[in-house]
Formats: structure tokens, sequence, C-alpha cells
């Protein structure tokens, strides 16, 4: 499936995809832990987890914060969250099944922490400040905004955008750490503070001891880890 608007978006992530997702979930439990060092988390804190999936990142942070709140708008990502986490016996998290806008037109000014991990590369350019700005609205002044995604100038992403490689259709808008900054800023975060960090796959990981070579590292940072602030 070849996805060009939003209705194509909201079909490709079906039962099928998110049968398919389930076959290989554990693979995001290395990406979730890859993060980990960097979340600054406090037992008061209330957070959001945007484009959250199967909720994944809830089982490494359920017992160090306040509450969890995870948001998608597919229908059976979050049946299949609230059975994990009904299984887990987490008590201190719900799910919703909605637009982000209109989740966060209903809870401003709620959160400390928001998180968007790989999911900005999953909407288009003209959806992003929109989405952004409600996300901002939603966190409490000085909340702080999680976002990881994939690096568009990665050796690994140039291949793909080149036909060498095929690229995961979902990912409609790969794009680089400037890009982002100017994005965020028109949404209005402020404080905003690029990382990379190694790719979750092992093997490929071993490419990120690359990045620290002159001229051609930068091809060699395979993930965005952005913190800002608001």
């Amino acid at each position: 499936m070849r996805i060009k608007t939003n209705k194509d978006i909201i079909a490709f992530y079906n039962i099928d995809y998110v049968t398919k997702f389930l076959k290989g979930y554990k693979k995001q439990y290395k990406r979730i832990g890859n993060l980990l060092f960097y979340f600054d988390l406090d037992k008061t804190d209330i957070v959001a987890d945007f484009g959250c999936g199967l909720g994944v990142l809830l089982d490494f942070i359920h017992d160090k914060i306040d509450y969890y709140y995870g948001i998608d708008f597919c229908k059976e990502f979050i049946i299949r969250a609230k059975e994990r986490v009904k299984k887990m016996e987490i008590r201190n998290a719900s799910f919703e099944c909605d637009d982000i806008r209109e989740f966060c037109k209903r809870n401003k000014m709620k959160f400390n922490k928001a998180f968007t991990l790989d999911f900005s590369e999953h909407i288009c350019d003209e959806d992003f400040i929109p989405i952004y700005t409600h996300i901002f609205d939603s966190l409490k002044t000085g909340g702080k905004l999680y976002l990881h995604t994939p690096n568009s100038i990665y050796f690994l992403e140039i291949l793909k955008r080149k036909g060498f490689l095929k690229q995961f259709p979902e990912h409609v808008a790969v794009r680089d750490a400037e890009k982002y900054r100017i994005l965020l800023t028109k949404a209005g975060f402020k404080k905003i503070n690029v990382q990379y960090v190694p790719h979750y796959i092992k093997p490929i990981s071993y490419f990120h001891c690359l990045s620290y070579l002159p001229f051609i590292g930068k091809y060699f940072k395979a993930r965005i880890l952005i913190t800002c602030s608001k």
C-alpha cells in the first residue's frame, strides 16, 4: 500500500498491521530500553504516551511515575494494550483510542512529560505542527517532550530513498534534526536538545562508533532523540 493521504494512514493501521506487529513486538523492548537512560522521571509525574501502540513504554516506567496515559487512534492496538496491562496488573495506567488533537483539547496543562517515540515519522509535515501544538498545550508549564525517530541522513535511510533498500511504507516523513528544530519551534517548544543514539538492533548499532569521525560521521547517526520543554 502506498500512503499519500491521512485516509491512507488511518486505513493502513488495521488488524493485519497490528497482527504483523505483534509477531515482532519484543523488538520494541530493545528500542525503549536504549532510551531509558535519557528520561528524567519523577514519582509525581503524569505522563502521556502519544502513538502508544501496545504501550511498551509503560512496562519500563509504571513504577517510576504517578500515572500513565496511552493514546492511539488504532482501536486494535488499544484493545491489546488494555489486555496486556490487565494481565500485568498495572493499575496506574489507562489507554484511550482517540485522535491526539481531540485528546489534548480535553487535557490541557495536564502532563509533566509527553512521549512520541517512533511516532513522528508516521505523520506528514502538514499534520506535524497542528498535532505537536496540541501536545504542547497538554503539557504543564515546564513540562518536557521526548521525541525519538529515525534520522534521515543516516546512511541506511539514504539508501532507502535512493531505492537500494525498501522503506517501511508507514514511514511517510523521515526527517533530520534541523527539520525537527524548525517544526518543534513553530509548535511552541523551547530548549530543544538533540542527541543521537545508536540503532536498537544490535548488529546495526555497531556503526554508531563511526558517528564520531570528522566529515562522514553524520551519516552514521541512526536515531534522533530530542528533549524539549514548554
